[in-house]
């Protein structure tokens, strides 16, 4: 039997030769099955600009209706960006300022864990829309439902208080001063972003809230923006304007008539008294008080309604500007 069986396995070889290789590569070749073809993922192909023409048209003039019309045709929309610069119809809802209805409506229709990424093509958010428009109402709806968004930096690594001081809104720089937080990151109330801040309201003629910044902070007194800026610089620039054509310059005017007399006992003789003002230490308060004097006596009136609460803010903000000075020299 098993010479049979070789004999036979002899001949099925002589009968059937080995393939060549050119055989091999045809052979499995076809043998392997067919891979089928991966299927192409279908994308929605996106929509024109001019699509979303209604519903931000329904934005503008705060039309709840229309608006909720388009987006039981197209859900998406609520969250797309509608305009060339990658707003969405929130940010266009926001910077109305009349739609507030409006805005409380579309906030049901978004998760609040998706508002802080809802960015135009600055990175800016809705919030940083309402801090710019000053819509203090819609900055409200917005931090209630995402408080988040208070330290959401744009593009720039301007936080909403930081464009709402820019923009000299001050009623949205007294709210957002309430709401953002200083112990996470970004901190709007210390180093370069701080002190930022404190030359933005100063410049906008904040004084008042600049004060409540630097009792909160007193190191913001010395701090340096990324220009290099300090607060005091920024005051020492800038021109108290009288009718007439004339101007004082703040630093003038205040900087020295509210130095204390502690600090100016450094440079001049103690027992020296200035009978305009015996708690200062310094001629130059006599000089321009004087001098403001003969411009109010000659019907240029420096310190109007307006102007007094302006001189008054000048004057707290530098007292306490130098007060922080003189006790960081003294800890040296």
């Amino acid at each position: 039997m098993a010479s049979s069986s070789s004999a036979s396995e002899i001949n099925n070889s002589s009968t059937s030769p080995e393939p060549g290789p050119l055989m091999r590569l045809l052979l499995n070749a076809k043998d392997q099955s067919p891979s089928q073809p991966t299927p192409l993922e279908k994308k929605e192909p996106e929509k024109d600009l001019n699509w979303y023409l209604p519903l931000y048209k329904a934005s503008l003039q705060g039309d709840w209706e229309s608006a909720r019309e388009f987006f039981n045709r197209d859900p998406d929309a609520v969250t797309a960006k509608i305009t060339h610069s990658l707003e969405t119809v929130l940010h266009i809802a926001v910077g109305t300022v009349m739609a507030i209805n409006f805005v409380k409506e579309l906030l049901e229709l978004i998760q609040p864990e998706i508002l802080p990424s809802l960015r135009d093509q600055a990175g800016q958010t809705p919030l940083h829309y309402a801090a710019i428009f000053g819509n203090v109402e819609a900055a409200k709806l917005l931090v209630n439902r995402s408080p988040a968004m208070t330290n959401a930096p744009s593009n720039t690594g301007f936080l909403p208080i930081h464009l709402a001081a820019g923009y000299a809104n001050k009623d949205a720089v007294s709210y957002l001063l309430t709401v953002t937080r200083d112990d996470i990151q970004p901190n709007p109330f210390r180093d370069e972003s701080g002190a930022e801040l404190l030359n933005l309201m100063i410049i906008a003629e904040f004084y008042d809230l600049a004060l409540y910044m630097i009792q909160l902070y007193p190191g913001l007194a010395t701090a340096k923006s990324p220009a290099g800026n300090s607060a005091l610089s920024i005051i020492a620039r800038k021109d108290l304007s009288v009718s007439g054509g004339s101007s004082v310059k703040i630093w003038e005017t205040f900087l020295y008539s509210r130095m204390p007399a502690y600090f100016w006992n450094l440079y001049e003789h103690p027992k020296r008294k200035y009978p305009d003002n015996p708690d200062i230490g310094c001629q130059s308060c006599a000089r321009i008080c004087c001098c403001i004097r003969k411009l109010n006596f000659c019907g240029l009136s420096v310190v109007p309604s307006y102007g007094q609460k302006f001189i008054e803010g000048c004057q707290k903000l530098q007292a306490a500007f130098w007060k922080i000075i003189v006790n960081l020299g003294m800890s040296e």
